[in-house]
């Protein structure tokens, strides 16, 4: 994989795209979705971009920033079924996608969900 020097951190380019999902969103499984999505973006170090706004177009990493920001776009899309994706394919970025489906797909039936994800977690420990 190959490095690129930008700014003042290295990246590595490309590492996103290798990251294949066996589990995507399908409109009733938000919570498995949202938390897998999740680790594997923080796992990379990159899930501040899910909460963090972008940085200004006059900031000295906004081109990378921006380059990674499309690549988990075209990621979180191509892990949705399509009547999903095409509902955010005109969002401008990867914090707006995730706002978008979380305050879509986040319902009280989730809370089933996690309690049944707890009670596993805890037998398992």
């Amino acid at each position: 994989m190959a490095i690129i020097e930008n700014g003042d951190k290295p990246r590595n380019v490309g590492e996103l795209q290798n990251v294949h999902l066996a589990y995507w969103l399908n409109g009733e499984n938000y919570l498995k979705w949202s938390e897998l999505n999740k680790t594997i973006l923080k796992g990379k170090g990159k899930a501040s971009h899910l909460t963090v706004d972008a940085p200004f177009e006059d900031d000295h990493t906004f081109k990378s920033s921006n380059e990674e920001d499309f690549m988990i776009m075209a990621w979180l899309w191509n892990s949705t079924v399509p009547k999903i994706n095409y509902t955010c394919m005109f969002l401008n970025s990867t914090k707006v996608i995730w706002i978008a489906i979380e305050q879509f797909y986040y319902e009280a039936k989730d809370v089933a969900q996690i309690y049944d994800e707890k009670v596993k977690t805890m037998s398992v420990k």
